[in-house]
């Protein structure tokens, strides 16, 4: 009995330790950080305020996960869902949320913008670092999207220092 514990004690050490030809390292990635996050979003805001406006932002991390949001003074509950939304479907598809607008008009991928949290309204940016994604930038509030958008780019330019 002695000899069968020691040949499956060292088959299960063997199988624990091998790896299979294909095994890969482990992912490195970059994320969304609060201190690229926070100044992004002042300047995406500050942006909405030289536009006359007044807006939310909304900044998510690769996954689409909420970093930072700022709501500016009067601005309305749906503004600030909008700007989440925006981000969120930027930064899981890794376009403008303008761009998902045109990719979901087609009836072959119309059931796209069904999906939770989705939105076809303009005004979400991708941030990427170098080429990998990061996050998204959602701006809601003004008067069109397309002005959202432009304050969304606004932010990014602000931090494109920091994403080389």
């Amino acid at each position: 009995m002695k000899h069968h514990a020691w040949v499956l004690a060292a088959a299960v050490l063997a199988c624990g330790v091998a790896r299979p030809a294909n095994a890969q390292a482990p992912l490195a990635v970059a994320d969304m950080s609060v201190g690229i996050a926070v100044p992004l979003a002042q300047a995406a805001m500050e942006n909405c305020r030289q536009q006359n406006g007044r807006c939310a932002v909304t900044v998510v991390n690769r996954a689409g996960q909420v970093v930072v949001v700022l709501r500016d003074d009067m601005v309305g509950p749906h503004s600030l869902e909008s700007s989440r939304r925006k981000a969120f479907t930027s930064a899981t598809f890794g376009v403008t949320s303008g761009q998902f607008a045109t990719i979901t008009a087609s009836p072959a991928t119309a059931g796209l913008a069904a999906l939770t949290d989705m939105t076809t309204l303009t005004g979400g940016v991708p941030v990427r670092a170098g080429a990998m994604l990061i996050g998204a930038v959602g701006v809601g509030g003004l008067p069109t999207g397309t002005a959202d958008e432009a304050a969304a780019k606004a932010g990014v330019e602000q931090v494109a220092g920091f994403l080389k």
